[in-house]
């Protein structure tokens, strides 16, 4: 395997894993237009109850998981992991751009 071939799957495997980060919005507004199936959230119930799951579906009253089923009626926060192409992108531009410094200069000192 050449190092061309090392760099490429190098940088696939980054920009795969993403950067991600849990947005926060108001549970008082339509919670249905945020949220589907599949999405992962954390949730803070009036209770103190807080929870973080993977929806497995979502109706009007309540969302439901493997294991937890909660009513949109007692949530007072919600946040919901989403992935950001431009911190994605930035960091594997970074990475790139760094490690073909290293490696121009690993080779002037051979040479």
């Amino acid at each position: 395997m050449n190092i061309a071939n090392i760099f490429k799957y190098f940088f696939i495997i980054i920009f795969i894993s993403g950067c991600t980060s849990m947005n926060q919005f108001k549970p008082e507004s339509n919670i249905n237009e945020f949220l589907k199936a599949g999405d992962f959230i954390a949730i803070e119930t009036m209770s103190g109850q807080r929870y973080e799951f993977t929806i497995k579906s979502i109706t009007t009253d309540k969302i439901y998981s493997e294991n937890v089923e909660v009513n949109i009626s007692e949530i007072i926060k919600v946040e919901k992991k989403q992935v950001s192409l431009l911190k994605t992108g930035g960091l594997t531009l970074g990475v790139w751009v760094g490690l073909s410094i290293i490696l121009l200069s690993c080779c002037l000192i051979v040479a």
